[in-house]
C-alpha cells in the first residue's frame, strides 16, 4: 500500500464531503474506503486535523480525538475520555450533541454526560417520550436541552434546575414551576409556547417549543443591524417583557442570549427563568441572579426593594444601545466596575459621544437614569418613545 499517496487522496475526499456539508463518522469513512486497520491510527488522527480546520476545533477536541483512537477497544477509558470531552465543549461554550458520542457505543445512562450538578445527561429518555438530543444553555439556575420528542418527531426544549445542593434543588423546583405558569399566563407572540412539566427523579422538568434561530448576540455579529431593525427587535421585546409586567412578573435577567430572532425576523423571548413577581420574598439566591452589563444599579447592589418594572427598562435600554452603537455599553467584567460605571454616568457620556441617531439618544438617556423614578414608568411608554423616533425619522 503506498501510504502517502492513499492518504493524500483519503484527506482530499474527505474535505470534499465536509465542504459538501456531508457528516460521517472517521471509522466509517475508513472502513468504506477499505483502509487497512494497521493504518487507521494515523488516518483517523489526519482526519481529525481536517475536520479540526472545518469546525474550528479547540487543540484539547483534537487530542481527545486521537486519545479515543488509542484506546479504542478499552471501553471504560473510553467513556473517561468521552466525559473529559463533554466538559471541555461545556467549558468553551460549545452546545455537544448526543450524535457525536452515540458512535461509540456506550449506553447514555453508563456513559453519563452531565456535569457535576446537572441534571440530565445526553442521551437519555426522559418522561416516557423525550430523548435529550443537545445542551444548548445554561443559567444560574438551570440548564436548557434540545430534545426530540419520540411520539412526533418534533423538537422540544427541556429545561431542569441545577441540584448540586439542597438547598438550590428546593430554589430550582420552585423556579421552574413558576416560570410554567408565567409562560402560560403570557402567552402569544414572542413568547415560546409551553407543553408543560413532568417529573424526573422528584423534580419538574419544563416541556416548551424549540425556538429555532439565532440568539441575538449572534444576530449582532453575523449581521449589519440598521437603526429601524434595532428598533424593531427592542420593541418586539419590549411587548413581551410588557405582558409579564402586566401579570405582576419582572424579567431580571434581559440580554441577548435570552433572545432568538428568527429567520423570517420573529423575535422571542425564550428565558424567563428567574422572573418572579414584584410581590415576592426573594432569597439570597435569586436576588443574585442576573447578568451584570445588563443589570440595573439596584439590582446590582442586591436592593430588593427597589427591583420592578423599571430594572426591565435599563436592561432593554442596554440592548437598544448595543444593537445602534455596535459596541458594549458597560464593558466592566467585575460587579464593581459596572457599578461605578452606572453610579459615574459614564453610559450618558458614551451615548452622547456614540454616532447615534440624537432621537434614540434622548430615550437612551432615560434608561439609565439612575434612580428608577426617572425612567420611563412603564415597558409600554418606552416602546412607544421608540415608535416616536421612527416616526419622526421617516417624515
Amino acid at each position: 500500500m503506498n501510504e502517502s499517496g492513499v492518504f493524500a487522496d483519503l484527506l482530499w475526499e474527505f474535505d470534499e464531503r465536509l465542504r459538501g456539508g456531508e457528516s460521517c463518522s472517521w471509522n466509517e469513512y475508513l472502513r468504506r474506503c477499505n483502509v487497512p486497520k494497521e493504518y487507521w491510527r494515523d488516518a483517523i488522527c489526519d482526519l481529525v486535523a481536517v475536520e479540526a480546520q472545518h469546525r474550528g476545533w479547540e487543540e484539547s477536541w483534537i487530542a481527545h480525538q486521537v486519545k479515543l483512537v488509542e484506546i479504542a477497544e478499552d471501553a471504560e477509558l473510553t467513556a473517561a475520555v468521552l466525559r473529559s470531552v463533554y466538559r471541555d465543549q461545556v467549558a468553551c461554550g460549545r452546545r455537544p450533541r448526543w450524535s457525536r458520542f452515540s458512535s461509540y457505543g456506550i449506553n447514555a445512562l453508563a456513559l453519563d454526560l452531565r456535569e457535576v450538578g446537572e441534571p440530565l445527561a445526553l442521551g437519555i429518555a426522559v418522561g416516557q417520550r423525550y430523548r435529550v438530543e443537545q445542551r444548548v444553555g445554561e443559567g444560574s439556575f438551570a440548564v436548557v436541552y434540545r430534545a426530540a420528542d419520540r411520539t412526533g418527531e418534533t423538537a422540544v426544549a427541556l429545561k431542569a434546575g441545577w441540584c448540586r445542593s439542597e438547598e438550590e434543588r428546593q430554589l430550582t423546583d420552585r423556579l421552574i414551576a413558576e416560570e410554567c405558569r408565567l409562560l402560560h399566563a403570557a402567552r402569544g407572540p414572542g413568547v415560546p409556547h409551553v407543553y408543560g412539566l413532568f417529573g424526573w427523579k422528584d423534580h419538574p422538568v419544563l416541556v416548551t417549543e424549540f425556538v429555532e434561530g439565532q440568539s441575538l448576540s449572534a444576530y449582532q455579529e453575523n449581521c449589519t443591524v440598521e437603526d429601524e431593525e434595532a428598533a424593531r427587535i427592542v420593541m418586539a421585546i419590549g411587548r413581551v417583557v410588557e405582558r409579564s409586567h402586566r401579570l405582576g412578573h419582572i424579567h431580571r435577567d434581559l440580554k441577548p442570549d435570552n433572545i432568538i430572532v428568527r429567520d423570517g425576523g420573529e423575535v422571542y423571548v425564550i428565558d424567563f427563568g428567574i422572573g418572579l413577581r414584584e410581590e415576592t420574598q426573594f432569597s439570597d439566591g435569586a436576588a443574585r441572579a442576573g447578568t451584570l452589563r445588563y443589570m440595573a444599579p439596584e439590582a446590582i447592589v442586591q436592593d430588593v426593594t427597589r427591583l420592578d418594572a423599571r430594572t426591565d427598562i435599563w436592561s432593554l435600554g442596554v440592548i437598544l444601545y448595543e444593537l445602534l452603537a455596535g459596541e458594549r455599553l458597560f464593558p466592566g467584567r467585575t460587579k464593581e466596575s459596572v457599578w461605578v460605571e452606572a453610579v459615574a454616568g459614564t453610559c450618558i457620556g458614551k451615548i452622547a459621544a456614540a454616532r447615534i441617531d440624537p432621537r434614540f439618544k434622548d430615550v437612551l438617556t432615560r434608561c439609565f437614569a439612575f434612580e428608577p423614578g426617572d425612567r420611563f414608568p412603564t415597558v409600554a411608554s418606552f416602546v412607544a418613545a421608540i415608535a416616536t423616533c421612527l416616526h419622526e425619522r421617516r417624515r
